[in-house]
């Protein structure tokens, strides 16, 4: 709970104006406790307020904090990156799964192996119709 004689200019202070951080720009004391503040929105308009012992509890000091963090493991962030790319590597190359593979496809290519399975397939679709 932050007191209306601790305002001063420049604090940033939530509570003023609903779900931003408003800057203190002036702040003059009209008799014992309350006061008119002067406060900047960070879309850069100047209000006024005149605060007293009731506003007391809703104001509070604001951290400033950076909105992005880069303090992350950068390890595992590169696993998941590698990750994600192999999941949706079968949007860009449908044979993703033999070249990933630690099965050695009859030593031939795999372009071959490919045309091979859907020629038998073919085959296979023939001789059930007939």
């Amino acid at each position: 709970m932050l007191k209306i004689e601790d305002l001063k200019p420049g604090l940033p202070l939530n509570g003023l104006e609903p779900s931003v951080v408003a800057t203190l720009a002036a702040v003059v004391p009209i008799g014992e406790g309350s006061a008119q503040v002067f406060y900047r929105t960070p879309d850069g308009t100047t209000k006024e307020r005149l605060l007293g012992r009731a506003d007391e509890e809703s104001l509070s000091i604001a951290t400033v904090e950076r909105p992005w963090s880069f303090d992350g493991n950068g390890a595992a962030f590169q696993l998941t990156c590698e990750a994600k790319r192999i999941d949706l590597a079968f949007l860009f190359d449908p044979m993703m799964a033999l070249h990933t593979s630690n099965v050695e496809p009859l030593g031939v290519a795999p372009s071959t192996l490919h045309s091979f399975i859907q020629s038998r397939r073919l085959e296979h679709k023939k001789r059930q119709r007939a």
